[in-house]
């Protein structure tokens, strides 16, 4: 079900934005939040995407953080 949903993101993300590099910083948030909840992403609770963004602060760069989570929102 995720894959179905992550292409069509994918080709909203092209429709309203363009431009190559936002779809792929966009894309690239919402397959991370995808491969991390593994589950619908249909019924993802508040507190998985709190998790989410503890466990990217970790690793990620905050523009890299705070452009995955929009992606998500």
């Amino acid at each position: 079900m995720n894959e179905d949903t992550l292409k069509e993101f994918k080709c909203f993300l092209r429709e309203r934005y363009g431009r190559k590099n936002t779809v792929i910083t966009y894309y690239d948030g919402i397959s991370n939040f995808a491969r991390y909840i593994q589950k619908p992403l249909n019924t993802v609770t508040k507190e998985e995407l709190v998790n989410w963004k503890q466990q990217l602060q970790d690793i990620k760069k905050q523009n890299t953080v705070r452009a995955y989570c929009y992606s998500v929102n």
